[in-house]
C-alpha cells in the first residue's frame, strides 16, 4: 500500500484500528479475571488508557459510533481520523 507522505510508520502499522483498541482492552479485563486475578489494577490501568485514547480519537461526537480507524501523521499530534465511515463490525466490536 503507497502511503501519503505526511503518514509515519509505527512498526509495521499505519492505521489504529480504535474499535480494536476498545475490544483488546475488555479482552484484557477478562483474561485478568479468568487468571484469577480479581483486583488487578496494573491491567485494569492499562485498559483505562487503552479505553481513554479509544473514545477520546475513535469516538464521533457529533452522531454517536466508533470510526474504522485513525492514523498517526507526522506533522500532526495524536491520531487523526481520515476517513470518517463507520462500519458495522467497528460497532459490534465496540
Amino acid at each position: 500500500m503507497r502511503l501519503p507522505p505526511n503518514v509515519k510508520r509505527i512498526s509495521a502499522l499505519t492505521m489504529s484500528r480504535l474499535d480494536m483498541t476498545l475490544k483488546t482492552a475488555f479482552l484484557m479485563l477478562e483474561a485478568s479475571h479468568a487468571l484469577g486475578l480479581e483486583d488487578d489494577k496494573k491491567t485494569l490501568a492499562i485498559g483505562r488508557k487503552m479505553v481513554d485514547h479509544g473514545l477520546a480519537h475513535g469516538w464521533d461526537k457529533e452522531v454517536g459510533g466508533v470510526y474504522d480507524g485513525g492514523y498517526y501523521l507526522k506533522d500532526r499530534p495524536g491520531c487523526t481520523i481520515l476517513r470518517d465511515t463507520k462500519n458495522w463490525w467497528a460497532q459490534a466490536e465496540t
